[in-house]
């Protein structure tokens, strides 16, 4: 038990200390890949307290952000994308993240302000259209909501036909 626990030990000096910025993000990046969203929370967790002035701060607060999304801590995810737009408050795929989760916690009218501001930032950005129009359609406002899925089906996402027919024949 000693050997080991000192292998694990030499391991993580040698190794955990030595991980640059890039080596990080590339390795939670992968992870994201693989569907090691815990791994890739981990990395991105270092990343953060090891280089919080690094230019990539932003982007690795979002990628964190969706793997609390996959793991359903939207809490932790809405927390990530509100210290992104602190930032950026344009940054579009904060707003999108954090749309989602408000969305996935039933906070419909706050994901709708956010489907909003994209639109407002860039009324070509699909998701917005199809985040707005599911949480409308929660809402009971299927005639808006229905518009908004066939709004973005118009600008090229072919998703927003299958939500078409699930939720607007």
């Amino acid at each position: 038990m000693k050997l080991s626990m000192y292998v694990f030990f030499l391991l993580f000096v040698t190794y955990g200390f030595n991980q640059t910025a890039d080596d990080l993000y590339n390795s939670g990046y992968e992870k994201i890949e693989l569907e090691d969203y815990s791994g890739a929370i981990a990395d991105f967790s270092l990343f953060l307290s090891k280089y919080p002035d690094d230019l990539d701060v932003l982007k690795v607060y979002n990628h964190r952000a969706y793997c609390k999304q996959q793991m359903k801590d939207n809490f932790g995810a809405i927390s990530d994308c509100d210290l992104v737009l602190k930032k950026d408050s344009k940054n579009i795929t904060a707003l999108i993240n954090r749309s989602y989760s408000r969305y996935s916690l039933g906070d419909y009218n706050n994901a709708i302000a956010d489907c909003n501001l994209i639109l407002k930032l860039d009324p070509s950005e699909t998701i917005g259209y199809i985040n707005r129009g599911l949480c409308k359609i929660m809402l009971k406002q299927k005639t808006s909501g229905c518009s908004d899925f066939s709004k973005a089906g118009e600008l090229g996402n072919s998703h927003a036909y299958k939500l078409i027919g699930r939720y607007c024949q």
